[in-house]
């Protein structure tokens, strides 16, 4: 099956016209941002800093094709402490939309929750993403227009973007660490597709991807990656919904995948990170069974993990002899298991004739 995103950041699913990128404390989804803005297929764009100053977005190429891009930097207002008012940021956005040039459209916000938090309301951010969207679907000639947008969650207005009756088609790409992946692979033996059913998958990953706090200590835990700089991996959850879903060629409402990305390759598959060997290592002998195994085909699970076979092993079982001898050795023979005798006084002990008692 081909990768997905690629078709995302080059805008070929043209009939997704809304991109909704989320972070989290533990993985950002910035450079896929980064890659969207800074690809040769994004001809005219609006890009709206509010958190992140627009040289750690654009690349120098993308800085130097002026007539391309419009960069309206809002990293230094501070609601109360500006000339602009709050009320005057919806307005903003709709000047600046109706005064670019005719034809196809890029616009981008590189951090919506900053914009929720600057007005202090949801839903009055919602309502400025719906009159973006609107404006943009106006502008469909050559090639359909689409919004990009960037948050860190949680945040208050995330709920309102996933509605449907705000744009029944778009595209939710949220970013994960690939300690997740192995924590479920390790604690419930769950694999991504194709290695077991994607049904399967899905019922164990989403709930635990969505409690946060969980995810906060698998990576900043005392036994995780932490925020260092060796994380150049991640993994991208993608949720495609509407038209046209299927990248197989078949038709449904929603499609949900699970891809890699990486600093030096950029969007690959997951077995291509370097991250997750382990992984699909243990998939692998899990799937060659020496023998018919009969812990197959129960409702619940009888295998134990690594974590649960080491602590099984340190627990002391009572009355368990622990491999001392039992004889002790004699001082004065230097052998085990030695037999002492102390004759009694009707026993016969003459070595001359040992069968006398016997009347022979």
């Amino acid at each position: 099956m081909p990768l997905l995103l690629p078709a995302v950041i080059s805008n070929a699913r043209s009939q997704h016209p809304f991109v909704l990128l989320e972070s989290s404390s533990t993985q950002s989804a910035l450079p896929v941002f980064k890659d969207i803005i800074n690809h040769g297929n994004t001809k005219t764009c609006l890009l709206f800093c509010l958190l992140y100053p627009p040289t750690s977005i654009l690349n120098e190429a993308a800085r130097s094709l002026t007539d391309r891009f419009r960069v309206i930097d809002r990293t230094s207002f501070v609601p109360g402490f500006s000339e602009t008012s709050i009320d005057d940021l919806g307005e903003l956005f709709k000047r600046e939309l109706e005064s670019a040039q005719a034809g196809s459209l890029t616009v981008a916000i590189d951090s919506i929750d900053t914009l929720c938090a600057d007005l202090g309301s949801a839903s009055k951010c919602h309502l400025i993403v719906f009159s973006l969207l609107n404006l943009l679907r106006t502008r469909s000639f050559p090639a359909p227009s689409r919004l990009i947008i960037h948050t860190n969650s949680p945040t208050p207005v995330l709920p309102l973007l996933l509605l449907t009756r705000l744009s029944p088609n778009m595209t939710h790409v949220m970013a994960h660490p690939p300690a997740l992946l192995e924590h479920i692979a390790e604690t419930h033996l769950a694999v991504p597709p194709p290695s077991m059913p994607p049904e399967r998958f899905w019922r164990v990953f989403s709930p635990i991807a969505a409690r946060g706090w969980e995810v906060e200590h698998l990576v900043y835990g005392p036994e995780g990656p932490g925020s260092g700089p060796g994380r150049e991996e991640f993994v991208l959850e993608m949720v495609i919904r509407g038209q046209g879903a299927g990248s197989d060629g078949k038709r449904r409402g929603t499609e949900r995948v699970l891809e890699g990305w990486s600093r030096s390759r950029g969007s690959c598959e997951l077995t291509e990170l370097s991250s997750l060997r382990v992984i699909w290592t243990k998939s692998s002998t899990a799937q060659e069974p020496l023998a018919p195994d009969p812990t197959q085909n129960l409702p619940f699970n009888l295998n134990l993990t690594r974590r649960q076979q080491q602590s099984r092993a340190q627990v002391p079982l009572p009355y368990v002899h622990e491999g001392e001898p039992v004889l002790s050795e004699t001082p004065t023979t230097g052998t085990l298991g030695a037999i002492y005798y102390d004759p009694d006084s009707a026993d016969d002990i003459d070595d001359d004739d040992p069968d006398e008692d016997l009347d022979i």
